[in-house]
Order: structure tokens, then sequence, then C-alpha cells
């Protein structure tokens, strides 16, 4: 019977220890005349680590195969049966085979001392076997989560993580082992993506992923995919033909401005004892890394082929990665010191790519110039030479007229300057049917103009699309209020020459002209908050900051800060002040065009016309008044005290708002 019961220990079922039916347990079989009931219940309590073993050498066996060899060469997700696998369940396997080797080795010696004393006491066995009667639930419970929850990749480095905590210590240390060779698969991943920019993950196991992202013609492709690495990359710990395989499966494409391959935080895959602040800092690195080595090699930048983003100091991290992966407990706080000098590293290098090398400083004056509209004398002369292009639907042709006008501008003020030519002007086309009819009837070219900016490398760290697409938000809303100013200017200067010729007539009334002269007050002060109070104060900011520091990530996070601050002090992040804002320069616009339109045939009509929209001047002014002072009540917005001050100096809108509430 011992030797029936060391083999069901083993896992194997016998004449006297089988396996039940319906979920493949052993038990004891009923009625023995040969052992008493006090041993039944002893033997019954041995039996359950026998059926643990056997569920777990089963659990082995499935996933500790060659999963390489298996896979399916396919460009599709990975596949539910693929995801039962997985390179971290295979080493959970490993680290399961060796926890459970002590108690084999038990087994053995226990057969070897049935051998010898056939009469060995079943409390001997029990005392022998004592520490896997805590140990071998606990697995099992693991086990059981992973095949219930199909629990993958990183996510069963925080279920061992968890049951590591409890007050058995041979519990502890085996657990711990088991995550010490799951730590192996992640420090792997680690190394080839902070270090090469390569992500070792066929299947989503890791906590940071790639995916194409879909930017619009502002733009609108999809993101292409890695581009194919040429050099030859060694990295301890992984095969030659796991790195063969990955660049064989990078496709290589021709790079564009518009198409950055995006890395994200997968949270799902994300260990609760690894930070997010140290996730963000290994996207960054890694980011970083690849982005800089696949535009290096695209563009074939032969002046940069001797620079390295990691400093020559590649061997000098592998090997501190590689101790940290050999200590038996994973130590966070070391693992960040580390990745905090290879983020160093790179990003001190990325600073003297961007800031030194690319003349970032030169760049951001020329974005400023152009997005922001730092040259008036320059759109003047651009919306003069472009305004019957941009009253008309956008289509293709037109488009490429608009960047004609704009480039004829720019020789006609800026001469031969080549400091512009990245900037493209351009109309979004809009192209279905039903997104025509979303838009509605009155889209034109004024609503629909952008600017295309290609950055030069390696700018385009800093100018992504997302990027672009907040500076065109700004740009667009800039070139609004620009329009309507020179609008009404225009409105005046059509007055004045009137007045020089001694021709008054037809030109409208007194009234009709003080309605201007509160437009132009309205939209000039406005004009002056937005160049002076917001851009300029902000761009200086800007500029500061990108000569105070010497680390990328510092210059990236400053110009993200840059742009949210302006499109909060501009109202672009204040729907209501933003939308009332815009009903106010439309009514400005349509009572220019009024006057233009009809100066030398002015009658009764076109007077009544005039009165209506000085109506509806008057009361979104005065919306819009309230609207800031709203504001300015609930937050702490010295730029808003700044605007209100200049529109509302002799309290004409206070005391506005005061007799409507009478």
């Amino acid at each position: 019977m011992l030797h029936e019961l060391l083999l069901a220990l083993s896992g194997t079922a016998g004449a006297i220890f089988k396996a039940k039916d319906h979920n493949n347990e052993l038990e004891i079989v009923k009625e023995l005349p040969f052992v008493h009931p006090s041993e039944i219940e002893q033997l019954k309590s041995i039996c359950k680590l026998g059926s643990y073993f056997r569920h777990f050498t089963k659990f082995i066996r499935k996933h500790s195969v060659n999963l390489h060899s298996v896979r399916k060469f396919t460009n599709t997700a990975v596949c539910e049966k693929e995801q039962d696998n997985g390179l971290y369940i295979q080493a959970f396997s490993r680290g399961l085979e060796q926890v459970l080797e002590p108690y084999q080795q038990t087994l053995v010696k226990l057969e070897a001392e049935v051998l010898r004393d056939p009469k060995v006491p079943l409390s001997h066995i029990y005392c022998a076997l004592e520490a896997n009667h805590f140990l071998f639930p606990i697995l099992s419970e693991i086990l059981e989560t992973v095949e219930t929850n199909k629990v993958h990749g990183c996510q069963i480095l925080d279920l061992i993580y968890k049951h590591c905590y409890c007050g058995i210590s041979d519990v502890k240390d085996a657990l711990e082992k088991i995550l010490h060779t799951c730590h192996s698969v992640l420090f792997k991943q680690l190394s080839a993506w902070m270090l090469h920019g390569m992500l070792l993950d066929e299947y989503n196991e890791f906590f940071i992923s790639t995916e194409p992202a879909k930017v619009d013609d502002t733009g609108s492709r999809e993101v292409a995919q890695q581009v194919q690495s040429q050099r030859s990359v060694i990295i301890r710990g992984i095969t030659g033909k796991e790195l063969d395989k990955v660049r064989s499966e990078e496709e290589s494409i021709d790079f564009d401005k518009d198409e950055i391959s995006v890395a994200f935080l997968a949270p799902e895959m994300l260990p609760g004892y690894i930070t997010t602040r140290l996730v963000e800092k290994i996207l960054f690195i890694g980011q970083s890394v690849k982005m800089f080595k696949d535009t290096k090699q695209t563009h074939k930048m032969s002046s940069y082929d001797k620079v390295d983003i990691l400093q020559g100091k590649e061997r000098e991290f592998l090997k501190a990665l590689k101790s940290l992966e050999e200590e038996p407990t994973l130590s966070v706080s070391r693992l960040e010191t580390q990745v905090d000098k290879i983020k160093s590293c790179v990003a001190e290098q990325l600073w003297k790519l961007v800031v030194e090398d690319g003349e970032l400083l030169k760049h951001l004056r020329n974005v400023k110039e152009i997005f922001l509209l730092g040259r008036g004398e320059l759109f003047q002369t651009f919306m003069d030479r472009a305004q019957s292009i941009l009253k008309a639907p956008p289509t293709a042709s037109l488009s490429y007229d608009l960047n004609s006008a704009f480039e004829r501008s720019l020789r006609q003020i800026l001469l031969e300057s080549d400091d512009y030519r990245s900037f493209v002007m351009a109309l979004e086309i809009i192209g279905s049917d039903k997104e025509k009819n979303r838009q509605g009837d009155e889209t034109n070219g004024w609503d629909s103009i952008f600017v295309r900016y290609e950055a030069p490398w390696p700018l385009h760290l800093l100018f992504t699309n997302s990027v672009i697409k907040k500076y065109n938000t700004i740009f667009r809303f800039l070139f609004g209020v620009k329009r309507t100013q020179l609008d009404l200017q225009g409105l005046w200067a059509m007055q004045m020459v009137r007045k020089r010729s001694g021709d008054n007539k037809g030109v409208g009334t007194t009234a009709t002209w003080g309605l201007r002269r509160q437009m132009a007050f309205l939209v000039d002060n406005l004009q002056y908050y937005l160049q002076v109070d917001v851009l300029e104060a902000q761009f200086s900011e800007l500029i500061k900051k990108v000569k105070e520091t010497r680390d990328f990530e510092s210059i990236q996070l400053a110009h993200e800060r840059f742009l949210a601050k302006l499109h909060s002090q501009c109202f672009i992040a204040m729907k209501p002040v933003f939308n009332t804002l815009g009903e106010v320069l439309k009514i400005c616009r349509v009572f220019s065009e009024v006057i233009a339109m009809n100066a030398d045939k002015w009658t009764e009509r076109e007077q009544l016309r005039s009165e209506e929209l000085g109506r509806a001047f008057e009361q979104h002014s005065s919306l819009l008044f309230k609207f800031l002072s709203s504001v300015r009540s609930h937050q702490i917005s010295p730029h808003l005290g700044q605007l209100l001050l200049r529109i509302d100096f002799n309290q004409f809108f206070s005391t506005s708002s005061s007799l409507a509430r009478k």
C-alpha cells in the first residue's frame, strides 16, 4: 500500500488510489478491509498532495511546449488559443517545475526508506511532506485563477506577487522563486525596449504596446509599422533567431512626418508593484530610442550616423539590468534608479540633437510667426491675395492655389527667405455628402484652412501630429480674428476715402459708423490681448524654459503646457465663451460685408439690416462680457482681468449689464 501511496503522491492512479471521473482528483478506494478508519482519514489528507501534483504536472506539460515553433505567421490579432500560452506562462511553468523539485526529491527519499523498512508509519510520510500541505493549495489557487480568468502576460506577475504576502516562509520562498523566473522574461523585454527600441512581444504580454494611430489630413492616414532595423544587434538573454524574427516581421516603409509609430501603456498588463511613474519613464526611453533609430535610418542622415542616443553606454546599462535580473527578489527602487540613469542619458542626447543640432529655438519662432500669426504683415498680404479663393467651397485645385498665394506673399514680404518652406497652406476637403451635410452649406475656405507643417528631423519628436493639430485649432481661431479685424479696418479706410473725396452719399447713418467703431474697439482689444497678453507672454516663458534645461522631456512637457495655456487663455477650452466669441466675430464680418457691398446703394433695407446686426452685436457682446466676468469670479485668471480691463475700461459693458438686470 505504501508503494501505491508514493505513486499517488507522484500523480499516478493505481489500484488503491483512483482518479475521479468529474475532476480527475485522486481518492482512496472505499471499504478497504486492512486499513483502520483513522488511517483512512490520514491517507485522504496525504492523497490531496497527489491530486495537487497531478494538476501541476498537467499544467506544466500544457504550457512548456516550444511556442515559437507552433506560432502561426499571421498579421491578424493573436488568436485565443495563443493567448492561453505566451512567454510569461511558459516561464511560470518553468518556475513551478523548479519549486516542485524538492517535493519530488522527498518522494525519492521516502521510497528508499520504504524499501529499507516496509513498516514506515503514515505519520512519518505526512511529516516529511508537511510543508507542501501549505504550499500546494496556494499554488493550486494561482493555477486555477490563471486558467479560469485567462490571466495573461504581466498579469501573471501581479497575481504571483499578491500571493507572496503571507506569513509562511516556505510558501513565500517558493512563490518568490517562481516570480524570479517570470522576471527573466520581463527583463528581456525591458532590455530590448529601452536599449534597442524593439518590442519583443508577439503574444501581447508586455505593459507597453504599439499600434498604428490614425491621423487626419491635418492628416488622414494610418500610421506605418516599425521601420526595418538593418543593424546587427546582440542582446544578452535574447537569441539571434528571436531578433531575426522580430526584424522580419517589421515592414520597411517610406516614413512621412504624419506617420509616427505610437507606443502606449497597456494598463491591464501593468503589475501593481510597478508604479505608473516608472512605466512612463520606460515608455519614454524606448519610444525615443525607437524613433531615433527608425527615422535616422529612413531619412539616411549620414551626418548623424555616428550619433548614439545612449552615448556608448549600452553595454554598461545592459550589465546593470542583468545584475538586477539575477537578484533573488526584484528591487523596484533599484530598477527605477537604473531606469533614471538611462532616461537621463537619452534625454540629454535628445536635447542636444533637438535644441543644438536641430536649432529648436529658430523653428519655434518660425512656428509662432505662422501658426500664431506672429507676422501680421504677412497674413494681411496673404488675406488680400487669397480672398476670392477662401470664399469658395474647398477643393483640391483651390488648395493648390491657396498655397501658391501664400508662397507669393512670403516672397513679397520676406524676399528670398527659406525659413518657411516647411509650411504649406491647405484646405481641408470634406469627402462624402454626409460629412458635407453635417458641416452645413456655408463651409468655405475660411472655415477649412489649415497649415501643414513638415518638421525637419529630429524636430518631429516634438512636433507630433497631435501637437500640429492643436496648433491648427489655435491658428484657425486667430485667423478668424485677424480676418474680422481687417474687414472692419477696410470699412474705415473706405469711409476715409469717401470723406476726402467729398462723396458721403449712400455710406449709411452716423449710428452705422458708430456701430463699426464699437465692433472695431472690441475686436482690436481682443487681438491685442491675444497677441500680447497671451501669445507673446507664453512664448517668452517657453523660450526661457528651453534655454534653462538640458532635458528633452522637460522641453516636451514645457511645450505641452505652452499649448494647453494657449487653448485655455484663447478660450478654446471654454466652449460657452468660445462659441459666443465666434458669434460676435461672425456678426462683425456680416456687418462688414453688408456695408462693403451696399456702400453705393444704401437703402432702407440695408439700414434695417444694419440695425438688426447692431442689436445682435449688443446682445452677444453683453453675453460675452457676462461669461468672462463669471469665469473670472470662479478662477484665478489674471489674463481674463487684463482682457476685461481693456474692453470695459469706461465701464460701458458693466453699466449695460446693470441696466439690463433692472
